[in-house]
């Protein structure tokens, strides 16, 4: 798992910067500041980010970063920040990572590294924001807004991202049910379902967290409900598959026969215990 606080731990930190998309004044003043205060500035195309670079009169020293080196660059990277070098990220324009250099960057590094922070500037959505530190490969991405309030909704909601492959699921939840619909999100998701919390973003108290729904679940409800604070984005992808043996749902639905329920009883029965196909545990049901 891995925790960083932004603001509050004192690490060296990988700022993923939101440049323009065209006009050239379309940029913040926490960027302009940021990319001012940064040691080294991780961009597409050297020429491409001089333009801007010279406009706002940022002299930095800048490392071409494109989707043929990042893999190859992530370890040269990860000693700049073990020397507490302050990082910047940009792309050619718009929000690094989507769609752009950065992810597997962040994945490599995540792998050698949990002593930085990742933060993301001026990304638009809060969701966005969560979306661009994950170091997550995928290419889609599904924005559900914030979670119903009935658990029987919230339920139904799980059961159909669950049938998403390849996809980062995106949500909003309140600190008063953030403990239950994590909860909520293990039983149906899996244990093994990856997961960020982004809470107080932009904010002093900024902090993410990755992992998978077991650890997460285990770090609100055992290690530290003090964090349980402020306004939240959760994010889910690799979603835990079933693994079913076969031969027990055999085992199953002989056992069923044996109590003189006919087939549609029992397939049924088999659907809603073992959450998989009709068609599938039909075949099996009349071949048994």
């Amino acid at each position: 798992m891995i925790i960083f606080s932004t603001f509050k731990d004192n690490k060296p930190i990988l700022f993923l910067v939101t440049t323009p998309i065209g006009n050239l004044n379309d940029i913040s003043n926490r960027a302009i500041d940021t990319l001012k205060i940064v040691d080294i500035i991780l961009c597409e195309d050297t020429r491409q980010s001089m333009i801007l670079l010279q406009k706002y009169n940022i002299k930095k020293p800048l490392i071409s970063l494109h989707k043929y080196n990042e893999i190859e660059k992530a370890k040269k990277i990860n000693d700049y920040l073990i020397l507490k070098k302050n990082i910047a990220l940009i792309s050619d324009a718009g929000v690094p990572v989507i769609s752009d250099p950065g992810s597997y960057l962040l994945n490599e590094l995540y792998k050698m590294n949990n002593d930085f922070s990742v933060c993301p500037i001026g990304a638009g959505p809060a969701y966005i924001h969560a979306l661009i530190i994950s170091g997550w490969i995928n290419k889609n991405n599904y924005f559900g807004g914030f979670l119903p309030h009935k658990t029987s909704e919230i339920i139904k909601e799980f059961k159909k991202i669950k049938k998403f492959d390849m996809t980062t699921v995106c949500y909003y939840e309140s600190v008063h049910r953030i403990l239950s619909t994590i909860s909520l999100a293990k039983q149906i998701l899996g244990n093994d379902t990856k997961i960020i919390i982004g809470r107080e973003i932009t904010k002093i108290n900024e902090q993410f967290i990755i992992g998978t729904l077991a650890e997460i679940d285990q770090y609100f409800n055992f290690e530290n409900k003090s964090v349980i604070k402020g306004e939240f984005v959760i994010l889910f992808t690799d979603f835990e598959k079933n693994t079913v043996n076969e031969e027990i749902i055999k085992l199953k639905i002989s056992e069923y026969k044996l109590q003189n329920k006919n087939n549609k009883e029992i397939i049924s029965i088999i659907i809603d215990e073992f959450k998989l196909s009709k068609n599938y545990i039909s075949n099996l049901v009349y071949k048994s």
